[in-house]
Parts: structure tokens; sequence; C-alpha cells
């Protein structure tokens, strides 16, 4: 006995059809595997189908790769435009900006070794100038074969040819020939007298932040500074000096050798935030933003820019950035 394939129902031996289906039977081998009705059920239209694998037609693909497509543009258009504000804020922060200065600056001029703001001009004026700033590491090389200086400081007078002094109080940055380290110091000066360096326990070194004043109390001229970060204060008073009162300063200055009188190459600093910088002149007391300001751009024998006071990221009156350019001089 056999069975039809189609019904599965008994069928003699000699049988070519199935009486019950009307399937005619073939001797040749079926072209898919036997299978029991229950294996080939599908489901009746009145009950869900219940896939446990998602099925994807060719639009549904199609779809799909749109979407990713979609989205993997947005994705690059994303990190172009995170670029493209990388490469800004990079380009900001490695090179001066090229604002207008919005500080009430009267006068714009080039010097040989000074960069920064001064108060100016009348005689017997200013009584009081403060300034602080953090000490600049200076980047040195094995490979120079000349001293390189950067000084900070504020001071009275010195502002115009006319002046004959300048009484001031700074940091230097310093480097040696032949020498990656740099030193770095404490200062003074009572100019046309030699700077005076101060020793141990006044000792500085690159970040600390310093607050540094000059001011003249009606007979003598106080010089103080005190390093925060140290956590020392020193004064120096000069009754003696006669100076004219006419200016206050907050400078980056490349010094002048005393013995060759030539200008010192600018050592690498980088850059310079002078903050919480005021004046006192005359009756005015106030940031320096409120006064009219002469700004000085240091420059070399070629007229090349050696450093250049710009304003820092936040513009409060108070204080500006000296960014280094070039060695010169």
């Amino acid at each position: 006995m056999k069975r039809c394939p189609g019904c599965a129902s008994l069928l003699q031996d000699d049988s070519t059809k199935c009486g019950v289906c009307g399937r005619a039977l073939s001797s040749g081998p079926s072209a898919f595997p036997p299978q029991t009705q229950a294996e080939i059920s599908l489901p009746s239209q009145s009950e869900p189908h219940t896939q446990s694998f998602p099925i994807l037609t060719t639009e549904g693909v199609h779809s799909h790769k749109a979407y990713i497509v979609i989205i993997g543009m947005l994705l690059i258009a994303v990190i172009v435009l995170g670029a493209f504000v990388a490469i800004d804020r990079t380009s900001t922060l490695s090179s001066p900006n090229t604002h207008p200065n919005p500080y009430p600056v009267s006068i714009a001029r080039t010097s040989r070794n000074w960069s920064g703001f001064i108060v100016c001009c009348n005689a017997s004026s200013v009584t009081d100038v403060i300034g602080s700033w953090t000490v600049p590491k200076v980047a040195c090389s094995s490979q120079s074969y000349s001293t390189e200086l950067a000084y900070a400081w504020v001071g009275i007078d010195g502002g115009i040819k006319a002046s004959n002094t300048v009484e001031q109080i700074g940091t230097g940055s310093r480097c040696n020939p032949g020498n990656s380290t740099g030193v770095y110091y404490a200062w003074y000066e009572w100019y046309p007298a030699l700077p005076r360096r101060l020793l141990s326990p006044y000792t500085v070194v690159p970040g600390d932040i310093v607050t540094a004043e000059v001011k003249w109390d009606g007979s003598q001229f106080i010089a103080s500074m005190r390093d925060q970060s140290e956590h020392w204060s020193v004064e120096r008073v000069n009754s003696t000096i006669a100076a004219s009162r006419a200016s206050a300063e907050w400078i980056l200055e490349a010094p002048t050798n005393s013995t060759t009188l030539s200008i010192i190459p600018l050592a690498n600093f980088g850059k310079l935030f002078f903050e919480n910088c005021s004046a006192t002149v005359g009756a005015d007391s106030g940031p320096l933003g409120t006064f009219q300001l002469i700004q000085d751009t240091m420059v070399d024998s070629n007229s090349y820019t050696e450093a250049v006071p710009m304003l820092p990221f936040y513009n409060d009156g108070t204080s500006f950035s000296v960014w280094w350019v070039s060695l010169g001089p």
C-alpha cells in the first residue's frame, strides 16, 4: 500500500491517480522533501501572523539604506563643522586677534622695546599705578647664542621723551645662551639707576601670580610687589629721585644692555595677561580703560612686530594681553 503525497490517503499499489484529491501520481523524485500537513500549514486569514523575526521587503531595505545615508551625511557635516570651529578656536589662541581695541586709545605708536599701555601726560598728576600678571614661562633653546629677556612691569614716568626717570617694579624671564632652561626673578628700578634684582626669599617661578604697584605718597615713591603663589611681599622706597609723574605704564619690555646700549632680543614669552590694572591720575582713580591711553607696539629695527598689546578673551576695562611675535631686535 502507498499514500497519496498530496493528502496522505491510502492508495492501491497500482493506482496512478488519487481518488480523494484527484492528484496525478508521478514515479519521479519529489521536488521537495516529504512534509506533513502540519509542517506546511499556513495561518488562516482570521489568525494574526506572528512571525518571530522581521521580514524586510526590497522597498523596505532601500528605505532603511536611505535613512542610513542621510544620517551618515549629517554626521559628516557635524564633524566638518566641528573641525572648522576647532581650527578657528586654535587660530584665535595661537595668534593675536585683529579686532579694534575698544579702550579709549588716543595715540597708537610703535616702540623699539615697549609693548603695552600708557596713561599720559600731565606733569605731577600720577600718584598710583597697579597691575597683576602671571609670570610667563619663556621658550629657551640650547641652540641659541645670545641672551634673551622679557620684562613685565608697572611704573610711573618714562612714557614721554621729556621724562628722564622711571620708577618701576616687575618680573624678568631670561634665556641664557646655549641653555634651554629659563631663569626667573623679581626686580625694581629707579631709572636712570640700574635695575636691582630681588634675591631670596623673593623668588618667582613660571605660573606665579604677582601684583605690583608704584605709588607716590606725597614725599616718596613706594614700589611694592606681592607674590600670591609664593606667599611673599616686598616694598622698596625712594625719597630722593626727582620725577615728573606725568605717566603711568603697564609694559612688556625688551631691556637695553647697559654696556652696549643695544636692545636685548625679546625672549619668547608666548602670551602675557595684565589684569586688575588701575591708576590714580589727579582726582581720577579707576581702571586703565577709563583713561585716554597711548598704545605701544614693539617693533624691531626693520619695523617688524615683536610684541603687540591686544585685548584678552574678556574686556572689563582692567585687563589686556601682550602677544610675543618675534625675537628681534
